[in-house]
């Protein structure tokens, strides 16, 4: 055996051995029975118990024609404990001794092997096992190996019982005086030296360790800061650009009916919007966090949108034109006030000294829920055309997952580029069913998710335009809609840090000091100011479908987000290129959609491996918090899906959505709830700090105090000298 093992080959003599052993029994050939293992090479395993740890592992290897006499009389007093199908009920050793991982597994193995009965433990432990090892020993120290050995005093008996309770934080291991004593009768009988020791205490279990943590994702192939060819970055970069197009095309179609505009405004609108997340992406990825994380628009401002859309001073307008404008407008003024509150909470720092208090345990529902509490956009937006929806979703598994492993190669050409094979294919059979007139006779719901040539936008996009401040008219600005919009950025907020997380775990980074996370914060402010002067009619947050695409890449590299970026400014300036793209039907981005937010809050579960799992109270704060975090917004949702508006329903508009916004967001709720019992349920000792993960992100909390952070987040051209992280 590979362990700390005494191993005896007793070859022809192994019968002897056992026989005579079997004789002192005074068992008849009567009181024996036949065993199943005649005619083959039986291998006895015998462990011996001692306090928490194991002392030995004898293996006895005999051959066929030994075995036959042997096995001819097996005590029926042994046989009838080991039956089989019977079970053991390990519950017995572990209460009573609280034994460690290593060994409980040691004593499965043994008893699901010869089957023993839980009834059958203490006198199979204690009378037989020690019996037949005593005769094993006797044999160890009639080796020439014995005599060589160190003299048994300068071994500390009781160590391993110290170790084993410590390791167990068990006092009553301590108190067991047979495990005293067999400790200290066994290691005389083996005469056993410092050596032999050290491996009965700290076993090899190669096999029993879990995994490695690792606070950097292996497996990526290119990392943050290590760009790939230019080629392949250019490509990865158009990728990021088809991927982000979902929301950016999802919500100005969606808000801009409503608003009385057509389809030359949503056209315009979708301009401004890919204008504004280019520069707002550059601004991130140069000035930020410094992650390769693309700033686009987001759902999550877009009920307070509707509620301006639907305030009573817009409904006495007739003219649709007018209308629009003076809506956007007055989205404009809310906007441009509630930047303020990231731009301040973020360069002041404070966001700093709140993402201090967050350990692993609370970042694993928050970063979780970023992505899967989005599924409201995944299947049920594939439904609506579910003949090129499911497809999408099957090529796309098939190019990034399988394809891989069937077509080998030294370039990574299917995986890498899964969304734009599996987007092409789809698209080009989606056509084919327009134009070959499958749709000429359904209802125009289906019609508009289904076709490709029902968007509008090609037509109504002009060839060249260049978007600029303040396109729709002078912002207009009031109280209760500011504060509202307020609202609704805190919540974008608390989302984008759970997503830049995820973003600074797929990009094979260390995790964010909160001083990054807080500079952040602050340029995404920025992101949203920019967003009111130009008038996308929506505020900027990460996009989360861009952080699970550097998961499906494997490519974490700043340089391919940042041409992504030229990309958006450039297809936002050639409008009819542009809107080429844009018009791919919705259920193909729900598809992708599928595998890019589940990868984002795979991201958020692999957190766990900070933590400790068999600590009641890391379950209580993760499960509570990802019920919570699930069930409340639920609610929230159906409420308003039924009756039209939220639970929290008065005169003021402003008012609900500051309750209604909040409460409907997934990662909000399940990430605040996680914080708050992390902290409140917190006790100042190690073992608490341990089980929260907090030893592992100590080294992150400051900017200096892991020499890789200077690698990953400093700023370029030394303005690090000019703007020193803390």
């Amino acid at each position: 055996m590979s362990r700390s093992t005494l191993g005896i080959d007793m070859g022809s003599v192994a019968a002897v051995h056992v026989l005579r052993w079997i004789a002192t029994t005074s068992l008849s050939a009567t009181d024996a029975v036949a065993h199943e293992g005649v005619g083959r090479v039986i291998r006895v395993v015998v462990e011996i118990w001692v306090g928490g740890g194991m002392v030995g592992l004898w293996t006895v290897s005999t051959g066929i024609n030994e075995l036959s006499s042997f096995l001819t009389v097996l005590p029926l007093r042994l046989t009838r404990r080991i039956k089989v199908g019977d079970e053991f009920s390990f519950g017995v050793c572990s209460q009573k001794y609280k034994k460690a991982a290593d060994v409980r597994y040691k004593w499965e193995r043994i008893f699901e092997h010869f089957k023993l009965d839980h009834r059958h433990y203490k006198e199979i432990c204690h009378a037989f096992m020690y019996a037949f090892g005593s005769k094993m020993a006797a044999e160890r120290n009639a080796s020439t190996e014995a005599k060589k050995v160190a003299d048994p005093k300068k071994i500390p008996y009781n160590a391993c019982v110290s170790k084993a309770a410590k390791r167990n934080n068990s006092t009553e291991a301590k108190k067991v005086a047979d495990v005293h004593y067999k400790q200290d009768r066994i290691f005389k009988h083996f005469k056993l030296d410092h050596g032999h020791y050290k491996e009965i205490c700290h076993p090899k279990q190669e096999e029993m360790q879990p995994h490695p943590v690792r606070d950097q994702l292996p497996s990526i192939a290119y990392c943050i800061t290590s760009p790939p060819p230019w080629p392949e970055a250019i490509l990865l970069g158009f990728q990021h650009y088809l991927v982000m197009l979902g929301t950016t095309v999802i919500i100005p179609t969606s808000l801009v009916p409503q608003m009385g505009g057509g389809n030359e405004e949503k056209a315009k609108m979708i301009q401004t919007l890919l204008f504004v997340a280019g520069l707002n992406t550059m601004f991130q990825t140069f000035f930020g966090t410094r992650l390769p994380a693309v700033i686009g628009g987001s759902y999550t401002y877009v009920p307070t949108t509707i509620s301006i859309v639907l305030a009573g001073r817009y409904s006495d307008i007739v003219n649709p034109q007018e209308k629009f404008e003076k809506i956007m407008r007055g989205t404009q003024g809310a906007l441009i006030v509630a930047s303020t509150l990231q731009i301040v909470v973020g360069f002041s720092g404070l966001w700093r000294n709140v993402a201090r208090f967050l350990s692993p345990v609370a970042a694993v529902p928050l970063v979780a829920l970023s992505g899967f509490g989005l599924y409201e956009f995944g299947f049920p937006g594939v439904a609506k055309c579910v003949e090129i929806g499911l497809p999408q979703i099957i090529f796309l598994v098939i190019f990034s997952q399988y394809l891989p492993h069937i077509v080998r190669g030294e370039r990574h050409v299917f995986d890498r580029f899964a969304v734009i094979f599996s987007v092409a294919i789809v698209w080009v059979y989606a056509h084919l069913l327009t134009v070959g007139g499958a749709y000429k006779n359904t209802g125009p719901k289906t019609q508009i998710s289904c076709r490709t040539d029902r968007s509008g936008m090609i037509g109504a996009a002009p060839w060249i335009r260049v978007p600029y401040p303040f396109q729709w008219g002078a912002p207009t600005f009031d109280a209760g809609e500011s504060f509202a919009m307020m609202a609704v950025s805190f919540v974008a907020l608390v989302e984008s840090t759970g997503v830049f997380i995820a973003v600074s775990r797929y990009a094979s980074a260390t995790p964010l000091p909160p001083s990054i996370l807080s500079r952040g914060v602050g340029w995404q402010g920025v992101g949203i100011l920019l967003s009111g002067i130009f008038g996308t009619g929506n505020g900027s947050s990460v996009s989360v479908e861009n952080a699970g695409l550097l998961a499906l890449t494997r490519v974490g590299s700043r340089r391919v987000v940042q041409i992504s970026a030229g990309f958006m400014i450039f297809f936002s300036i050639l409008g009819k290129f542009g809107a080429v793209f844009a018009s791919i039907p919705a259920p193909i981005v729900a598809g992708f959609y599928c595998l890019l937010f589940a990868y984002v809050g795979s991201g958020g579960l692999s957190l766990l491996q900070f933590c400790n799992l068999n600590s009641f109270r890391t379950k209580f704060i993760l499960g509570f918090s990802f019920f919570m975090g699930l069930s409340v917004p639920q609610y929230f949702n159906e409420y308003t899906a039924v009756n039209g508006y939220g639970p929290a329903h008065t005169g003021a508009r402003w008012f609900n959505d500051m309750i209604n916004v909040p409460f409907s967001s997934e990662p909000f709720v399940a990430g605040f709830l996680a914080l708050f019992l992390d902290i409140t349920l917190h006790r100042k000792d190690s073992a608490t700090r341990k089980d929260r993960g907090m030893h592992w992100w100590d080294r992150f909390r400051s900017f200096k105090t892991d020499t890789r952070s200077e690698e990953f987040y400093s700023l370029p051209f030394n303005l690090n000298k000019f703007f020193p992280s803390v």
